[in-house]
């Protein structure tokens, strides 16, 4: 099995988006872990993901869970967050995420399944925050190795746009591709 398998024929291109800061409400500390104050997902991201679909983009997430991996919260949330995410943006596929500090752990969120896919790609020791490993994993994974260019990576701090540039793909901030996206045709 591999992810293309679970992906639409229609996309035409590969959308990766570092979910954490960019799908939800900004916060200036970690309070959206407590259970009592939710994150809570942006007003216009349905809007902004709908125009990426209507363009043929493929989507799918990316999310270092460094809170679980520093024991901050348990892994039964960190999966309930993925599942109610996917639930709330059908738009997007799935989310690829590593739950350990050491990077060595992937596991594939799409529908209600939680997957373990650290076995379909050679990234293992590669999916912590300032490696590679998940961004390049959606890219192998989802068939587009060969078609870099038709990926685009939007992330929101210093190491994302260094495992773009890594990688050869295409890279926007958050800011500007939050700000950018609705005002488009």
């Amino acid at each position: 099995m591999n992810l293309k398998s679970l992906a639409p024929n229609q996309a035409e291109r590969l959308l990766i988006l570092n979910c954490n800061q960019i799908l939800y409400e900004p916060t200036s500390d970690f309070l959206w872990q407590n259970p009592l104050n939710p994150k809570r997902l942006r007003d216009d991201i349905d809007t902004i993901l709908n125009f990426y679909v209507q363009k043929r983009y493929l989507i799918v997430g990316v999310s270092h869970e460094i809170d679980v991996g520093l024991g901050l919260r348990a892994m039964e949330d960190c999966f309930n967050t993925q599942i109610n995410l996917l639930e709330e943006l059908p738009q997007i596929l799935g989310v690829l995420f590593c739950p350990d500090l050491a990077g060595q752990t992937c596991l594939w969120a799409q529908g209600y399944e939680i997957l373990n896919v650290t076995h379909l790609s050679s990234y293992r020791g590669l999916y912590s925050k300032s490696s590679p490993g998940l961004v390049s994993a959606a890219i192998d994974q989802l068939g587009m190795l060969d078609r870099k260019q038709d990926c685009l990576y939007v992330g929101d701090h210093h190491d994302d746009q260094g495992i773009a540039s890594q990688i050869g793909i295409p890279f926007e901030w958050a800011q500007h591709w939050l700000a950018s996206r609705p005002l488009l045709n």
